[in-house]
């Protein structure tokens, strides 16, 4: 299958519109068509279904759209990949989401890069999700993030533990004194997809079960500047916040009647890639994944 034809084909079932996708694609709309014809006549079955007001994906073209990103995924791995080996020795493939990255992952890999000049880093940063579809698939060699993974063709490994605290902008001085969990509910509550991996038992005994955020940001550091204009409360992780709380631009509520919930992070990798030098490298750096450091080196390293 050719490489832009199946870049088309994806581009299309994002955009469902054949004019946008022949913009963003720089080509003709008649282009378009052709490629999507020469695919469907590739895989024998109509992979859209097309109407005046509406482009749809067929049953044949979401299974085919799994495998189409995967394989442009792989191609330009592969080539960005090639390109590097003629300047490193090696690369390290990283994937995180965006609170662990801002939160732990930056010194890491600023001392990795310092110690091993010869390693070209590359990271992506996604939600946990697709992460774990890419170490699947090969594209990275290690996830981070907040979802424990019990499978045997993964190590899933404790990486940071991180205490959840409630912020607010530092102007704001309403609870000097702390606050009762009752209350909570009763606050202009921020929301970022951060809450979702505090434990739902907690977040259900504090909420109504239809609370309603006035505003909902998927990355939880995006909500960092609307909480240092004074425009609510959030749950955040003390990791994230802790330079706003060292300048005095955001503050610390004290919950007085019961501990707000941790989160556990995690380091997941791929068994065979525990034999990868890069990443034995990681491990000795970091000192996060002892078990599988030992795994590694047990097992013998490969560049």
């Amino acid at each position: 299958m050719d490489i832009e034809t199946l870049k088309t084909f994806i581009t299309l079932a994002n955009l469902a519109n054949f004019s946008k996708t022949a913009e963003q694609h720089r080509v003709v709309q008649s282009t378009v068509t052709n490629r999507i014809k020469e695919l469907e006549n590739e895989v024998g079955k109509p992979l859209f279904l097309r109407d005046r007001k509406s482009v749809t994906l067929t049953n044949a073209g979401q299974h085919l759209l799994q495998y189409a990103q995967k394989i442009v995924a792989l191609k330009e791995t592969a080539a960005a990949e090639l390109s590097m080996l003629g300047a490193y020795a090696a690369i390290l493939r990283i994937g995180s989401v965006h609170t662990l990255y801002d939160c732990h992952l930056h010194n890491y890999i600023s001392a990795y890069m310092d110690r091993h000049k010869d390693v070209a880093v590359k990271v992506v940063l996604d939600h946990a999700g697709k992460l774990l579809q890419h170490l699947h698939d090969d594209i990275i060699d290690i996830c981070f993030c907040y979802r424990a993974v019990t499978s045997s063709q993964f190590l899933c490994l404790p990486f940071e533990l991180d205490e959840f605290i409630l912020v607010t902008g530092g102007n704001n001085d309403t609870y000097p004194q702390g606050i009762e969990s009752s209350e909570l509910k009763n606050l202009t509550m921020l929301f970022s997809d951060l809450i979702t991996i505090v434990p739902q038992s907690w977040f259900s005994a504090v909420f109504p079960k239809y609370y309603t955020f006035p505003l909902e940001i998927d990355v939880g550091s995006k909500l960092i500047p609307f909480l240092e204009d004074g425009r609510g409360y959030c749950l955040l992780p003390r990791s994230a916040v802790r330079k706003e709380l060292a300048s005095g631009s955001l503050v610390e509520i004290s919950v007085l009647d019961a501990p707000l919930p941790q989160a556990q992070s995690y380091l997941v990798l791929n068994r065979k890639s525990t034999k990868l030098k890069a990443v034995q490298n990681w491990f000795a750096l970091t000192g996060k994944g002892h078990c599988a450091r030992e795994e590694a080196i047990g097992g013998g390293a490969v560049t």
